[in-house]
């Protein structure tokens, strides 16, 4: 659930019903653990990070892992205070992620051209208090 969010707010496009893009994993202990790979569709595929609009990466519920049988099934058997406890835990994961964007856009090569005015446009776009509220009430619509 939390990694067909982030696809939401990232605008990554490529993971969907019929790409999943995640391999799953299971412990000694029967834990499953889900590992998202291949994020190159993020952004909706923009390659200047100043044309970074809500509309340029919005993704179709058709086209998105939360519509996957999958996410549906797993976020039906939920009971109320555990989806409470799963919106709350987005929030923090978009919070937290905010509060480092200046480390995370450290971590991106030169060769990039991410640029000081890139990197201010994407701070601004995500940190966004509107939209990421948006996302926080849309996304168990794509659940259903």
């Amino acid at each position: 659930i939390k990694i067909g969010v982030f696809d939401l707010w990232i605008g990554n496009r490529d993971r969907k019903p019929d790409n999943p893009n995640v391999l799953i994993s299971i412990d000694d202990n029967n834990k499953y653990f889900f590992h998202p790979i291949d994020h190159t569709a993020a952004f909706g595929h923009l390659t200047n990070y100043l044309e970074v609009r809500d509309i340029m990466l919005h993704i179709d519920s058709r086209n998105c892992i939360l519509n996957a049988l999958f996410s549906r099934s797993l976020f039906k058997s939920f009971k109320p205070e555990i989806k409470n406890y799963i919106n709350a835990d987005i929030e923090s994961c978009i919070n937290c992620a905010i509060q480092n964007l200046d480390f995370i856009f450290e971590q991106i090569p030169q060769q990039y051209e991410f640029g000081r005015k890139s990197k201010q446009h994407m701070k601004n776009f995500f940190s966004d208090t509107k939209r990421n509220k948006d996302i926080l009430n849309l996304y168990p619509h794509y659940l259903r």
